[in-house]
């Protein structure tokens, strides 16, 4: 049996649960709060996304306690 730190490393997932285009969110984030809408950011994120909420899982597919991240945005 390996000691505790020659053990092989273990294997994590993160797993998006929502996510936004890019685009359309930054519109409504402008539209929101009135804001001129800052042309140079939205054209260099146009065809990304935005998380919206992850959570992790271990390597048996289970839900890693305290892992769930849901953006405030959302």
């Amino acid at each position: 049996m390996p000691a505790p730190d020659e053990a092989e490393p273990r294997r994590w997932h993160v797993v998006v649960l929502a996510a936004l285009p890019a685009r359309q969110a930054l519109a409504q984030f402008d539209a929101a709060f009135a804001d001129a809408p800052d042309e140079g950011a939205a054209n260099s994120r146009a065809d990304s996304n935005i998380l919206a909420a992850t959570a992790v899982l271990d390597e048996w597919g289970v839900a890693v306690p305290d892992s769930l991240a849901i953006a405030s945005f959302a």
